[in-house]
């Protein structure tokens, strides 16, 4: 999961925020995003009640999800609306999980 987070941060544009179209994404991007809503609200949720191990399963249960994006999707389509679009989910994915520590720093 760690070297998952580390390619989308690599690849995350903040810039275009994280707002994303649906009717424009295939299914391994509606999986993402799918997962994305639940977890966000689960996530903060067991960080303001300091259930920090909880919080983390509620991450590790992200893995799926963001392996299967990876291996079904063009990030970096030639298509400006996809590309972007995709861009901004892995904005959510990393914004996610920035809200409990830099992962990419635990790689190695």
């Amino acid at each position: 999961l760690s070297v998952a987070y580390t390619r989308a941060k690599n690849l995350a544009k903040p810039e275009l925020g994280t707002n994303v179209d649906r009717s424009i994404m295939v299914a391994e991007e509606i999986a993402l995003a799918d997962a994305l809503d639940a977890a966000e609200g689960a996530a903060d949720e067991r960080m303001e009640q300091r259930a920090y191990s909880a919080a983390l399963e509620v991450l590790a249960g992200m893995r799926c999800p963001i392996d299967a994006f990876f291996d079904g999707v063009l990030v970096m389509d030639p298509d400006a609306a996809k590309r972007d679009n995709r861009l901004r989910l892995l904005n959510r994915f990393v914004a996610l999980f920035s809200r409990f520590a830099d992962f990419s720093r635990l790689a190695g």
